[in-house]
């Protein structure tokens, strides 16, 4: 069994992040199949974290945690985490806002052979 809480704070971790860091926890409007929630919420970390330490779920199966709304994120400053479905696994998945590149292009085109010259 996987515990929500534990999972969570483990991703955190791994990515160098703290609870601190979070700025908010919610939910955002992408609703799939009858997945989410139809508009975007927030709330506290401190009302996530209770709850989800006492959210328990098998994780190897492939809809382990189908109660929990796809489009859940955990927000810090420059970054998130939201989750991931894939056939038997899902989890949390860190992503961080891309970084301007240096290089700086005058395209002729969006055909990824020009772009790369």
């Amino acid at each position: 069994m996987k515990n929500l809480l534990e999972e969570t704070l483990q991703c955190l971790d791994n990515n160098g992040k703290r609870p601190s860091d979070i700025l908010w926890v919610g939910a955002v409007n992408r609703v799939f199949e009858g997945w989410g929630f139809p508009e975007s919420i927030c709330f506290e970390w401190v009302d996530f974290e209770a709850l989800a330490a006492k959210y328990d779920y098998d994780g190897e199966e492939i809809f382990a945690d189908d109660k929990l709304p796809q489009n859940l994120i955990i927000v810090g400053e420059d970054w998130w985490i939201e989750r991931r479905y894939d056939y038997g696994c899902c989890g949390w998945v860190f992503k961080k806002y891309p970084q301007k590149p240096s290089k700086q292009i005058q395209p002729t085109s969006l055909n990824r052979e020009d772009m790369n010259r």
